[in-house]
């Protein structure tokens, strides 16, 4: 019986719990948006939670300024933010791919919504397009294998490919920053200890970095991807199993009597021929010599 009043009273709980779960939906800044300095954006979202709320931009996880000093009604899902001036350049970027906003509860101070992160660029930067194709992000690839790195771009000029593997350099620069943006693409070896050398099989956490070799300009990076540690492609061969020598030799002769048996009807061993049996013999001699 008290079994079944504490299940009745878990399901009781869950049921609350729902009923008072919140719906919020981001609709823009959506991830990977990209927006510049001085720029007025509008955003906006869904939700069926009433009163006024806080938006705070994040920087790298650093908070700003709140905006409007919580003063923004939730029902009304949208509203305009001109980015500030030296929003990024501030801080002597050129431009940041790891900005988000956050809702926060004015009564409270709770945080209860965080928007997928989006770019910023700052108003002085080129608006140059990079779009990299592989490798993409989640792809998996391996120790020892080359892999050509693509990419789509109006940049010109030479450019540095940094490997990092969990933040670290791992291969500082390929071809000594000598690639042409323009080409596209390039071949990329993946050599052995890459990742095994810091004595683990995996990592998730790889990316690319692209650095303008004329200014220094930290243009553009990956998303992380996988790289594991070399497998043996290559299995022990099966191994042959002779038989024992005599094991052969009796194989032998019995495939030996089998071809020559017809023959013995016609020329018996043990005949008045003294060719013949000199003949067979010769025959089991040589056999004998084989052993």
């Amino acid at each position: 019986m008290v079994k079944s009043g504490g299940r009745a009273l878990r399901i009781i709980l869950l049921c609350s719990m729902m009923l008072q779960a919140h719906y919020f939906r981001m609709i823009f800044p959506y991830h990977g948006a990209v927006l510049k300095e001085g720029q007025s954006y509008t955003i906006r979202w869904q939700t069926d939670l009433r009163g006024m709320t806080c938006i705070r931009p994040v920087i790298g996880g650093h908070q700003t300024a709140t905006l409007d000093d919580c003063h923004i009604p939730l029902q009304s899902g949208r509203w305009v933010w001109k980015v500030p001036p030296k929003f990024i350049s501030g801080f002597g970027l050129n431009r940041a791919d790891d900005v988000a906003l956050e809702f926060e509860n004015p009564q409270s101070g709770e945080d209860y919504y965080s928007s997928p992160t989006f770019t910023v660029r700052s108003s002085t930067h080129p608006s140059h397009y990079f779009r990299l194709l592989f490798p993409y992000p989640g792809a998996v690839l391996e120790e020892g294998r080359s892999y050509r790195i693509r990419w789509i771009t109006d940049r010109k000029g030479p450019i540095c490919i940094i490997a990092l593997v969990g933040g670290h350099e791992r291969e500082p620069n390929m071809q000594e920053c000598r690639i042409p943006a323009e080409s596209g693409s390039y071949e990329w070896y993946l050599f052995p200890g890459f990742v095994s050398g810091f004595g683990v099989k995996r990592s998730d956490d790889v990316r690319l970095a692209f650095t303008d070799a004329r200014n220094g300009e930290d243009f553009y990076l990956s998303k992380p991807f996988s790289v594991v540690a070399v497998k043996d492609h290559h299995p022990k061969p099966y191994p042959i199993r002779f038989p024992p020598q005599e094991r052969l030799i009796k194989s032998r002769d019995k495939e030996a009597h089998r071809l020559l048996s017809p023959w013995e009807r016609f020329w018996p061993r043990h005949g008045n021929d003294p060719v013949l049996n000199d003949l067979w013999r010769l025959i089991d001699d040589l056999g004998a010599r084989e052993r």
